[in-house]
Parts: C-alpha cells; sequence; structure tokens
C-alpha cells in the first residue's frame, strides 16, 4: 500500500493547493466587480468581502503549512470551503457569475474525504445555496432561468469529476492491490530461492547481474553486492585443461537450457570445480512487441563429487591391479600341481610348494579384503562400542600373533613395556586393527634387523609405538603417506605387493579412537609410528 499512500498524499496536496489558490483567484474577480469591469447584479460591501477572502486564505493558507493529519481535519477544512463559498455566491457573485462553476471542484474535495455522505452533502448545500440566492436576488424569469441552468451546470459538473474521482480512485486500490500481491509473490520467491542451497545468478541480455541469493555469495565467497557486475568478472571459470570461458558468450549462445560440468573457478589457493545449468528467459515488450532476454545460471560446487569419482576410478584401477597378481599366481600354481597329478609326475614337495604359494595369495587377498573392508567402516565414520582394554594382554596377545611371521623373515620382534599400564577405553577392533596395520607395515618394509612394540606412560597417557629398523620413508613421501591409495616410487616399496589403502585406513582408525598419529622416519634409518590414548586409573 505504500505506492497507493504516496498517491494519496499528491491529491491531498493538489486539494489544498487548489483551495489556496481559488480565493486568490476569486480576489481578482472582486476587483474587477468593485471597479466596474464586470457587471454586478447586487451591491457589494467591499470590506466585509476582502475581509471574507483574508479568513479564507488565511484558512487555506494554514492548511497547505499545516496539513491535518487525521480525516476529521481533512473534513473540518471541505466544510470550510462549503462555508466560504457559500457566503462569497450569496454576497458577492450570485449564481449568473461564470465563477459559480468552481463550486464543481468541491464535491470532488467532499467525496475525497466523506465518500458519496460528503458528495451528497456538498450537493445539497450547492442546492441550498442556490435557492437562497434565487429567493434573494432573482427579479426576473430570465434571472432565474439563468440561475437554475448555472445550478444544473455546477451539479452535472461536479458529478462527472467525483465520477472521474471516483473511477481513478477504485483503479488506484486495483492497482495498490495488484502490488502488494506482487510484492508478496515477489517476497515469497526471493525466500525460497535465497533458501535453497544452490547458487542463482539472473543477468540482463548483457550479462551484467541483476539478481542473486545467498548461497551465490557462499559459493564465491565474498559479501560484496553483485549487482551491477559482469557475471564475468564475479565468475572467472576455466575449464579442466585451464583455457578461459567466458560465460557470457556462452549464455547469448544458449537457446535452451544447457549444462556443463567441466568448468572450474580458482578462489585464492582453492579450485573449486562446478556443475553450471543455465537458461535463457524470453519475454515480450508490451509497447514494442520485441522480445527481449535475460538469463538464469544454477550452480554448485561438485568438487567432492569430482573428487569422489576420480578416486574412485583409482580404487577400481588399482585394487584390480593389485587382485589380478595374487590371483593369477594362485592360479597358476594350483594349474601346474593339477597338471603334474594328472600326468602322475607331481612329488610331495612339488605338490606342498605349489599349494604352499597359492595359500600364501589367498592369505594376501584375505588381508586386501579385510583393509577393503575396514576402509569402508572408516569411511562411514561407524564407531563401535568402547570397552575397558587392559593393555599389557592386550599388547602380549598382537605380540604371539606375529611372532611367527616375523621370524620367518629372520627379525626380531621385541616387546617393551613400561610396568602397570591399566587400560584404556576404545574399541577393541580398531585398536588392534591400527597397531596390527603398523605391526605388518614393520614386517613387509624390514629386512634384516628389529621390530619394537612398545607403550609408555606419561602424564595420564599411554603412547603406542611400533618402531623398525627397515627401509625408512623420505622425507618428501612422509608427506603424504596417509594419502589414499598413496605408494612411495622407491623400488624396494615397490618389490613389496599392496595397495596404498594401509595407512589412509590407519589415519581414519585414529580418528574414530580420538587421537592422531605421530611419523618419525629417516631413508635407510627405519620408521617410527606412534599414537597416544587417555590411560584409565581405577577410580574413572
Amino acid at each position: 500500500m505504500a505506492r497507493g499512500e504516496e498517491s494519496y498524499k499528491r491529491l491531498d496536496s493538489i486539494i489544498h493547493w487548489v483551495g489556496l489558490a481559488v480565493p486568490i483567484v476569486l480576489i481578482f474577480h472582486i476587483i474587477l466587480l468593485d471597479t466596474g469591469v464586470l457587471p454586478a447584479d447586487r451591491f457589494i460591501y467591499p470590506t466585509a468581502t476582502y475581509v471574507l477572502m483574508a479568513a479564507w486564505i488565511a484558512t487555506m493558507l494554514h492548511l497547505v503549512l499545516r496539513p491535518p493529519k487525521t480525516n476529521t481535519g481533512e473534513i473540518t477544512y471541505v466544510s470550510a470551503y462549503h462555508i466560504f463559498g457559500a457566503a462569497y455566491v450569496l454576497f458577492v457573485c450570485g449564481m449568473n457569475s461564470q465563477v459559480v462553476y468552481l463550486w464543481a471542484l468541491l464535491p470532488v474535495a467532499a467525496y475525497r474525504y466523506a465518500g458519496r455522505h460528503g458528495y451528497w452533502a456538498s450537493i445539497a448545500t450547492f442546492s441550498a445555496v442556490a435557492l437562497a440566492d434565487a429567493l434573494m436576488h432573482a427579479s426576473t424569469i430570465t434571472s432565474l432561468a439563468t440561475s437554475v441552468m448555472a445550478y444544473v451546470g455546477v451539479v452535472t459538473l461536479g458529478s462527472i469529476m467525483t465520477l472521474i474521482a471516483h473511477e481513478l480512485e477504485t483503479e488506484r486500490e486495483n492497482i495498490a492491490t495488484e502490488h502488494t500481491k506482487e510484492h508478496l509473490q515477489r517476497d515469497r520467491l526471493t525466500t525460497v530461492i535465497n533458501n535453497l542451497a544452490d547458487a542463482i545468478i539472473a543477468t540482463n541480455a548483457r550479462g551484467i547481474i541483476d539478481t542473486y541469493n545467498a548461497a551465490a555469495l557462499n559459493l564465491i565467497d565474498t559479501n560484496r553486492p553483485l549487482t551491477g557486475l559482469s557475471v564475468d568478472t564475479v565468475l572467472p571459470l576455466t575449464t579442466e585443461q585451464g583455457d578461459k570461458v567466458e560465460l557470457a558468450k556462452l549464455l547469448q549462445a544458449a537457446h535452451k537450457v544447457e549444462a556443463r560440468d567441466d568448468l572450474q573457478l580458482k578462489l585464492g589457493d582453492e579450485t573449486l570445480r562446478l556443475s553450471l545449468i543455465f537458461s535463457p528467459i524470453k519475454s515480450t515488450d508490451s509497447q514494442t512487441d520485441q522480445a527481449t532476454h535475460s538469463y538464469v545460471i544454477i550452480m554448485r560446487d561438485i568438487t567432492r563429487e569430482k573428487s569422489l569419482e576420480e578416486e574412485r576410478d583409482e580404487f577400481v584401477s588399482v585394487v584390480s591391479h593389485e587382485l589380478r597378481t595374487p590371483i593369477t599366481i594362485a592360479e597358476g600354481a594350483l594349474s601346474n600341481v593339477a597338471l603334474m597329478q594328472e600326468r602322475g609326475i607331481a612329488t610331495p614337495a612339488q605338490v606342498q610348494q605349489g599349494v604352499a604359494m597359492a595359500h600364501e595369495q589367498v592369505l594376501f587377498l584375505s588381508g586386501m579384503i579385510n583393509d577393503l573392508s575396514t576402509l569402508s567402516r572408516a569411511e562411514r565414520g561407524i564407531m563401535a562400542d568402547k570397552a575397558p582394554i587392559e593393555v599389557e594382554p592386550f599388547i602380549h596377545n598382537l605380540y604371539n600373533e606375529y611372532t611367527k611371521e616375523a621370524h620367518k623373515k629372520k627379525l626380531h620382534l621385541n616387546l617393551d613395556l613400561d610396568p602397570q599400564l591399566g587400560t584404556v577405553q576404545a574399541s577393541e577392533l580398531y585398536l588392534h586393527e591400527l597397531i596390527q596395520n603398523f605391526i605388518t607395515n614393520a614386517i613387509k618394509y624390514t629386512k634384516q634387523g628389529s621390530i619394537t612394540i612398545s607403550v609408555r606412560k606419561k602424564a595420564g597417557e599411554l603412547t603406542f609405538s611400533v618402531t623398525d629398523t627397515g627401509i625408512g620413508i623420505s622425507k618428501s613421501d612422509q608427506k603424504r603417506v596417509f594419502e589414499k591409495f598413496f605408494r612411495s616410487e622407491d623400488y624396494r616399496t615397490r618389490e613389496t605387493s599392496g595397495t596404498g589403502l594401509g595407512l589412509y585406513v590407519a589415519k581414519k582408525l585414529s580418528h574414530l579412537l580420538g587421537t592422531t598419529i605421530s611419523l618419525e622416519s629417516r631413508l635407510n634409518h627405519g620408521s617410527t609410528f606412534s599414537f597416544s590414548l587417555p590411560q584409565v586409573t581405577a577410580g574413572d
């Protein structure tokens, strides 16, 4: 209703100024009558007349300078209009004067502030004035006829003007209602758009931004207003190959909904990969019948999805390669045994060797499946139930589990424990898999020397560590060793089979256990992997 109220204020202002202008015009009319330039049909008292006009002008000037704040105040001033007008008609000009037609303005003003009742009150007042004037001054049939014609003319003109004002007011109210509905719909649409997770930007035909939502600001990490900026300035896009993309040209070339998911947006040190859906919006100018265009762009950050897609492809490639080798070896070993037995040339040693080779590859496959299963749980953040774990027997069981495997490689597996280790509160499954990962890696990458499993107490924490005298890890590889599928380019690492998932899984498990893995390593001098957990005392 803001526009409707503004229109009413303008109309009120016009009425006030007209009310001030009329008595000023009538002063000139009085002067013409007083000097005989215009004929007068009655005696005029100049002093009384000028006092009347001064009072009229003072009243209207007060109205202009201090407009009333209530409708009742306006009605009071309109009533004053009628009193001054009636006095002027009866005592100055009469019904036969042309200036009587100025009365036609009064029904319009009365209708504005008092509706139909005001209109009829104005007409009734004028009728009483006309009748009184006829009784007081109509001396001939001609004079009476002239007064009647003036009366009919004023009433007709005032009624027509009031009807026009009524229609204009009705139309203004309808327009105000439509504007209210449009504003409501726009506010609803704006609320919906601002609550969408996808970024939305609308541009004109030249690619200048008209509107946008909050998600667009979040996507490009800015708080500055985007309205009036070029879309290419706000979104400096490139292809995955690094070629510059002018989005405004893409929009202008689009004749239907189009989509791109191969575009990148660089924000500082970060590069976002975006999915864009853009479409032209066609509208027709009702006055020129010419089609105009604007564009809407819907954007979504698909960096994670793209990374997951690439990781999935890499995962399938790596796992397929790693599975193929042990399966081929196991299948070949068992085929040779079967063939030798079929020909009757197989010796017990050859059978045992072939079966042992196949069994070793099956164990490797079993370990890989275990890694994949653990990775799946860790990726989903599934937390196993925590329970008190007696640390000393737990570590002894791990030691016994891998003693045979270490001795097979002629390695010394050592145990170094502080006394009275007590318990920790953790998932036994995850803790076992985490330390097991360190031990198996130590055995795999240590050709000679020893592996030491230790647990130390310090400041209410137990520090678990696995130290080996193996090939070690270079400083450059230490930065990436916990990445998924990473395997060092060191030829000694490549000599052993693996998926590059072990330490990635270990990092995930440590997160689920609420700890962080520390790594100390020197190339050709071995490595130490460690982490700490709070010690649970008897009173806890």
